[in-house]
């Protein structure tokens, strides 16, 4: 800012100019720079043409003379600058934090012409028992007040810790043809849910059901199969290939013909599976997929007729499953 736009800014926001008179009792100013990046110098010239424009309040004496005020502008690299206010007997008036540049030094000298006005409004005159240093509340400029029994304020409180994030979870359902059963494909489905615990693997739970397509001898087939599983990646995490193993409980029952007796033969034993899976569309919500598996039982199941094999269901078969899974978000 050129020295005449100085002069008009201080007339301008003061709105106060002093009679030339005044001189005679005008303040005297020693202004000085911590060594070290700071120009004095600058701070001293600004503040000159302020004083001239409130009619010669206040004079700027060289860095020694004696002085009823006293001014040291110190500089950090990366930092405010601060200006440092004492009286003539050395004790600090006042600090301000100043920008670091020419508008910054311009300010600060207007401010310090000022101060032989009235206080600053800015400033506060420094107390024992002032309060904790404060901030200007517009402008940039802001004033802080040294005070001896000042403390710095810790907060405590510890910071706020971010909303949990829920897990990851999904459903599917599916239709299923398996083959060997011994009455010919069964047919059936499935349905179940899963729990993302870590990056793509899953934990889930399946209830599923069969029905035998061929009746050998008037006997049919129906089963019912409870299981848990562990799978990683399809259909559960983006990736576009995955593998489950599961285990659970099965429960058949075999019927017989009319004149058969017992009319129906349940059984119940263990089972165990384990899928090769193929997704697509892994990073949708909606995701189609497809199975390939094999399934044991822990024991075959044998249907005889007078003595005669009429079907068995034998402990291992292979099955093909295609469904469609929902991820959540």
């Amino acid at each position: 800012m050129r020295p005449p736009s100085i002069v008009a800014l201080v007339a301008v926001s003061l709105g106060v100019v002093r009679p030339a008179s005044a001189a005679s009792s005008a303040v005297r100013w020693s202004i000085s720079a911590e060594p070290g990046g700071c120009d004095g110098q600058k701070l001293a010239r600004a503040t000159e043409l302020a004083c001239d424009a409130l009619g010669h309040a206040c004079v700027v004496v060289n860095e020694g003379a004696e002085s009823e005020r006293r001014a040291m502008l110190r500089c950090a690299t990366g930092a405010p600058w601060t200006l440092d206010v004492y009286d003539g007997a050395g004790v600090l008036q006042w600090t301000l934090a100043v920008e670091s540049d020419d508008e910054g030094v311009h300010r600060a000298a207007i401010l310090l012409a000022r101060t032989e006005l009235d206080v600053p409004p800015e400033a506060a005159a420094a107390k024992p028992d002032a309060a904790p240093p404060a901030r200007a509340s517009s402008g940039p400029l802001a004033i802080v007040v040294p005070s001896p029994d000042a403390a710095p304020r810790v907060d405590a409180s510890p910071p706020s810790a971010p909303p949990a994030t829920p897990a990851p979870w999904g459903i599917f359902a599916a239709a299923r043809v398996t083959t060997s059963s011994g009455f010919g494909p069964t047919v059936g489905g499935e349905a179940g849910a899963a729990f993302v615990v870590w990056r793509e693997l899953a934990i889930g739970f399946d209830l599923g059901g069969e029905r035998g397509l061929s009746t050998p001898s008037g006997y049919g087939y129906d089963a019912v199969r409870v299981g848990a599983n562990v799978g990683y990646g399809a259909p559960w995490g983006s990736s576009h290939f995955g593998a489950l193993v599961e285990g659970g409980a099965m429960l058949g029952d075999v019927t017989a013909p009319a004149a058969a007796s017992p009319a129906s033969q349940q059984f119940l034993h263990a089972y165990g599976r384990a899928s090769a899976i193929l997704q697509w569309g892994g990073h949708q919500t909606l995701r189609p997929f497809a199975s390939l598996s094999v399934l044991t039982d822990t024991a075959p199941v044998r249907v005889t007729s007078a003595g005669s094999d009429v079907a068995t269901v034998p402990w291992l078969a292979a099955s093909i499953d295609v469904g469609l899974a929902w991820r959540s978000p």
